[in-house]
């Protein structure tokens, strides 16, 4: 390797190369942006106490400096990753069908093992807000509302359902925590075997082993009764069947489980989060680009099932009374108009008018928490009928407040987003939650650890915490994509779509700066964006058969 590098280091990293060019600006330029930024620890804050530095010549002078660093580090790595490429090579394992559900269902059972302990001190399984909402939606208490995806709540109401039978909700809650955690150990169980199949080092795999039974964010979030977790999972097979798509040059989608495998995949994905049709959108349009004319019959059956799932959403759902809000998409512009009230902006008499139709003025001034939009949108005067009946308007006013108050609306962004592209910044919202919250319907906590062993466990895991934040996995994401670009493999990025596309859409709409749910399938596919610049473009003899 000192010779390969020492020979090559000149032509290849002092040459101007497009991908360390802009991975390195991106990186130095969200750093600076992220340093200007005072976070006081709460996103509950007022803007008094999460605020937005002013920038100084030191600063572009620090971001050069930065930009500078970064692109030769990264032409560094994109060196190291051709000489293992031209020294290792990496076969595709073949394996028996036999061999690969043993191996499957062997690290599933591993995995499922290693969280277990969380499972039974957590019994029956960590219930806040959003899961009472889906309960309560499961019971009948409340009608059906897509605002908490309709398909996640009847999903949720089968297990709610036993609890009633049984006259015993903890049951069906615990029901609920011990499928979801089969599901999420079976899929990365299959990870595994996937990379295995790959030729990926058994060492490497110990460690993404270890990761997924170890670090607290799965085996916390496989108890938890959110719909994050599964649709995260979701995406994290798509990746991988994306993956596929590409090495078989799309001869997979030819084959009749290959697109049964994406329609259900991208089912799941489009019923379980509302934004979640924008990745099926984008990604079948991409592989129509990439392969054009050769799946007729694959897209046939994509579109069919895009416009019924447009249907369901749609005039179904509507026909059905069932509600779609509208306020979680409207929450980042929401939160730049307040913020030009709260700090007293440039406002037209017509602005103003319209605004405190929404709100009064004086409860901009004291619920805009520049981190938390919740505080506006949730707020008891909120006027939803109004903001329902007057869509168009609202982002007509949003659109006619940007230039006269240009750089409020960029600092409110920053400040409503950062958790999700600053490195190294972390916060307890909404990364591991474990309680039950307080409810009419007798869900309780009952730590079957300390029932079974005698040793009381639920407040050291929910207390044990290892952070990783969001926006360093989004950069670790966008180095594998960009390294991918580097070693003129572009069309591998695709199996990146599905994490790009989702971490996008909370950059457009996320209701706070902080919460590893809404981008879970981040640390989900690490090891994927981790070992992914070293596999090996290769046209082989032996096709591993896939389950």
């Amino acid at each position: 390797m000192k010779n390969y590098l020492t020979y090559n280091w000149k032509p290849h990293i002092i040459c101007f190369k497009l991908p360390a060019f802009l991975f390195s600006f991106l990186f130095s330029f969200c750093m600076i942006l992220g340093n200007k930024i005072h976070f006081s620890g709460n996103v509950g804050d007022s803007y008094t106490k999460n605020y937005f530095d002013d920038f100084a010549f030191t600063d572009f002078i620090l971001g050069l400096l930065i930009w500078i660093i970064i692109y030769f580090i990264y032409q560094i790595l994109t060196l190291i990753l051709q000489w293992y490429h031209s020294k290792h090579s990496q076969e595709l394992v073949s394996l028996t069908y036999k061999k690969q559900l043993k191996i499957w269902g062997f690290s599933s059972l591993l995995l499922f093992l290693a969280w277990t302990p969380y499972l039974l001190a957590l019994a029956p399984g960590s219930v806040l807000g959003d899961s009472l909402l889906s309960i309560g939606q499961a019971l009948g208490y409340a009608p059906l509302n897509n605002h908490h995806p309709v398909a996640y709540t009847l999903f949720v109401k089968i297990f709610i359902s036993i609890g009633q039978h049984f006259h015993h909700l903890n049951l069906g809650v615990f029901l609920y925590s011990i499928t979801q955690s089969i599901i999420m150990a079976s899929a990365l169980g299959f990870s595994l075997l996937w990379l295995y199949k790959k030729g990926v080092p058994k060492w490497f795999l110990i460690l993404a082993g270890c990761f997924y039974a170890f670090f607290p964010i799965f085996p916390a979030y496989a108890v938890i009764m959110w719909k994050d977790p599964l649709f995260s999972i979701a995406l994290f097979l798509m990746s991988l069947l994306l993956y596929d798509i590409v090495e078989s040059n799309g001869a997979l989608l030819a084959t009749k489980k290959g697109w049964v495998l994406y329609t259900v995949i991208t089912l799941i994905i489009s019923f379980f989060r509302n934004n979640g049709i924008y990745v099926c959108i984008v990604s079948l349009i991409l592989l129509i680009f990439i392969y054009r004319k050769k799946l007729w019959r694959f897209y046939l059956i994509a579109f069919a099932s895009l416009a019924l799932t447009l249907w369901i959403q749609g005039p179904l759902y509507t026909s059905l009374g069932i509600q779609q809000e509208s306020v979680e998409a409207y929450g980042i512009p929401l939160q730049q108009m307040g913020r030009v009230v709260a700090l007293n902006g440039k406002l037209t008499e017509e602005q103003k008018e319209f605004l405190f139709q929404l709100l009064p003025e004086e409860t901009y001034k004291e619920k805009y928490t520049p981190c938390l939009v919740d505080t506006l949108k949730w707020d008891p005067n909120f006027n939803q009928k109004y903001l329902e009946e007057h869509k168009a308007e609202f982002f007509k006013t949003w659109a006619s407040m940007l230039i006269p108050n240009f750089s409020e609306y960029v600092k409110g962004y920053c400040l409503e987003t950062f958790g999700f592209w600053k490195i190294g910044v972390q916060n307890d919202y909404g990364y591991i939650d474990t309680y039950i919250s307080e409810n009419s319907v007798g869900i309780h906590r009952i730590d079957l650890f300390e029932k079974f062993f005698g040793i009381p466990m639920e407040s050291f895991f929910a207390n044990f915490k290892i952070y990783i934040g969001s926006g360093t996995l989004a950069f670790v994401m966008l180095w594998s994509a960009f390294s991918l670009w580097s070693l003129k493999r572009s069309k591998e990025i695709l199996c990146l779509l599905p994490s790009f596309i989702t971490w996008l859409v909370i950059l457009v709409a996320t209701p706070v700066a902080f919460s590893l749910r809404y981008v879970y399938v981040l640390p989900l596919a690490l090891p994927l964006f981790i070992v992914l610049p070293f596999f090996r473009s290769r046209k082989n003899k032996k096709r591993a058969r896939t389950i």
